[in-house]
Parts: C-alpha cells; structure tokens; sequence
C-alpha cells in the first residue's frame, strides 16, 4: 500500500498514487491521470515532474468488474461535477493504471533475432496483459563509437521492454530480455539488473532475464514465456528455429548461410539490410498474424531482396579478392568503399579450413571490425571474442563479435585489425 490508502497497480509497476496535501497533479506523461486530494506521480527517469492544481477526477467506470480498478480522466476545474458521487474519494483502495498503454520495444536493430525478439516479446505481453489493449512502437537500437545502449529519450512508453540488446540502468525499463556475455558495460549496470530483477521476484513476478548461455534472445524470451508466463510455444515454433539457427550461425554448412537460397535467408538479408523502426513497425505485427514461411516468400519480401542479394554476390566476390590468410585468421580489408552491411560467414565457406575471420568495413557513419570463429572449423576456438571487443568498446558473444569507430578513423581500424589477428593467430 503507498500513501493512505492507495495501491500500485501490478500491471503498470511504476504507477504510483500517493497522498497529498489538496488537489495537485504530478505529470510526466501523456496518460496520466488525477485523484482528488492526492497526486500521481510517474517514476520517469528523463522527464521531469509537471505539477497542475485540480479540483477533481471523473471515475470512469472499470473495464474489469472482477478487480478494484478504474480509469480516472483528467478535468478542468470548470469541468469537475460536485456531486459526492462524481468525486474520487483519497481514502478508498482503488487501482489506477493507464486507460490504454503505450508500451515501447526498443530491440536489436537489422538484426533478425532482434525482430523475432520483438514478435515473442509482444505475444508475452499479450499473454500477460491481454485485457488491457496495449498499442506497441518498435525502436531498433544499433550500436556505433560511443554507444552503449538504448537512448533514454526513446523510452517514454507507460511500459518499456529492452531486447537483445547491451543494458540500460533506467528506472523507466520495465522489462529486459539479452542473451549477450557483453549486455552489462560496468559493474555498476548489473547490479542494477540484479537489483531490479530480485525486485521483481519479491513482487511475485520476475521481468528481467539475462542468460549468456541462450542461442538467441528469440528462445530465451519464448522459454521464459512458456515456463512463467504459459505462453503457447507452438504458433511461433519455426520463428524461433530460424531465429535461434541464424544468431548462433547453426547452419548445416557455411555454404547455406552464404548462398541464402531459402527464403527465410532472404528475409534475414532484409531485415539486416532495411531493419529500421519504420519496418520493425509494419513487419512485426505481420509475423504476429502470418506464419514465418508465408512473410518469408512474400513478393514484397522477394522484391526487397532482389537488389540486396546482388549486392551480397558482389561482396562475395570482393571478399575472395581481399582476403589474406595468416595461419588460422583470416583478414579482410574493405574499408576502402562503402558498404552498409559486411555479409556473415563468408569466410568460412571460402576458407573452411581457417578458424576465424577479422573483416573491417566502412559506412558512412562508422568503421566496423568484425570478429568470428568458423563453427565449421576443424581446428578448436581458443579466444574469447566478446572480451576481446570489450576492451575496444564493442562486444557480443564468446563466438562472435564486433567493434564500432567514427568513420573517419580508418587508419586507427586498420591497427586494430592487425592487433586483433595477431593475438587470435596466437
């Protein structure tokens, strides 16, 4: 219980109704509401804490009979019908939540995973919170020189989610989902996890996982969906294969991988290629309706491809000319032109024999050393590449890994790939 006689809503955990001194309202969000002879505050770490004089609130009446919650609509004094009935009562135990929540999903941008993560996370919260109508945004959060997380500006949703993604200590994330040995930049950041989720356990319903040993977010938020949540695996049981298969590069063979003959490939190709919020927004609400087979062999999927996949055979083909092979490593220098995406795994089909890879590519906004061990390889992996791109800013799996700087240090990139080779041909 918070103030005299109010209750946190399960529901909306950082909606709190507490007592005060006469008619105020505590704003820092557009879905707030009033009580009379009280305030509402919104723990939001960005904004600050608007307060109005109101002489009252309206009770709406409860979309859930079941429960002792209600909607409360926000009046002008002029508004306000005196009548005893009309006026919420400070002293009476009511549950107050938003009448229809925003709830925003920032999650791993041009990244499948990232996107399946979004399509499990959303049926999870359906699951959890079907009555409540929730309108969804999707923000794809990338990683560049300087970045290590979500910007706090993007989380002003009634509910914020983090998926697949390095972790942010904001008092405005509600709930957290990474498989990532590099999601925690400091110390401090993952105590601040651990706080936060021992938090949640103690309320009876944890919100913040954090599993290095998953595959892919996509699993990890369906198996946490289907042990406390109860969520049906089934409908999404192929979303999460293919999901699972491409972030830990389990392809039957490096050649799949790079000719990308199946569709779903196809789609992996758009989504790292064109994976912004605008198409997270249209493309997961369609995989939440359509089956991952059917989007995957749409014709708008397949003209989306058509131009990318010739730019994927061009690569290829720059690749086989670039390549330098020293001992186990294999180094590709490309930063000499532009390119937005370094396709995966080519490497390794090119030269299965090598254990890893060490590619530096440029866009227009930053230079991008790309770290992986061969899953195919015949010789054992013998470095951690998560720590080795932790030390330079970057992060990612003990398999895989990458490395972001400005644009225009080139030359500082290049010192780096020769660093990195050398230790890992070590």
């Amino acid at each position: 219980m918070l103030g005299l006689g109010f209750h946190r809503d399960p529901a909306a955990p950082r909606l709190l109704v507490v007592d005060g001194e006469g008619d105020e309202i505590h704003r820092a969000g557009r879905h707030l509401r009033l009580v009379r002879a009280g305030s509402l505050e919104h723990q939001d770490g960005g904004a600050g804490v608007e307060r109005k004089p109101y002489a009252a609130a309206r009770v709406v009446p409860a979309y859930d009979a079941k429960a002792q919650q209600g909607r409360v609509e926000l009046l002008e004094p002029g508004q306000v019908a005196r009548a005893q009935s009309d006026v919420v009562n400070p002293h009476t135990p009511m549950l107050i939540r938003p009448a229809v929540p925003r709830v925003v999903v920032a999650t791993h941008g041009h990244c499948f995973d990232g996107l399946c993560s979004a399509v499990m996370f959303t049926r999870l919260y359906r699951q959890r919170f079907g009555a409540d109508g929730a309108t969804f945004v999707y923000h794809g959060a990338g990683y560049g020189p300087g970045q290590n997380g979500v910007d706090p500006k993007v989380l002003n949703g009634d509910v914020n989610a983090i998926l697949d993604f390095r972790f942010s200590a904001l008092p405005q994330v509600a709930w957290y989902f990474d498989h990532h040995v590099s999601a925690f930049v400091t110390a401090e950041d993952r105590a601040y996890f651990e706080k936060r989720a021992a938090e949640n356990e103690a309320a009876g319903e944890r919100r913040f996982f954090h599993d290095g040993a998953y595959s892919s977010a996509t699993k990890l938020i369906a198996d946490v969906g289907r042990d406390r949540f109860g969520l049906d695996p089934a409908p999404t049981a192929e979303l999460v294969r293919w999901a699972d298969m491409i972030d830990s590069a389990a392809f039957p063979s490096a050649k799949m991988a790079v000719e990308r003959a199946e569709p779903e490939l196809r789609l992996m190709t758009v989504v790292e290629n064109l994976g912004d919020d605008a198409f997270l927004g249209k493309m997961v609400p369609r995989l939440l309706e359509q089956p991952l087979s059917e989007v995957a062999r749409s014709a708008d999927i397949a003209h989306a491809y058509e131009p990318l996949g010739k730019a994927h055979e061009a690569f290829v083909k720059l690749v086989g000319e670039r390549a330098k092979v020293t001992g186990p490593v294999v180094v590709v220098d490309v930063s000499d032109q532009f390119i937005e995406v370094a396709g995966k795994f080519v490497t390794y089909a090119l030269y299965p024999e090598s254990a890893y890879s060490v590619i530096l590519s440029r866009s227009k906004s930053k230079c991008k050393i790309s770290i992986g061990y061969n899953p195919w390889s015949p010789l054992p992996r013998t470095h951690n590449i998560a720590a080795i791109c932790e030390r330079y800013g970057g992060g990612g799996h003990p398999v895989v890994g990458a490395i972001s700087l400005p644009a225009d240090q080139v030359e500082k990139a290049k010192d780096l790939v020769r660093s990195i080779a050398a230790e890992l041909a070590s």
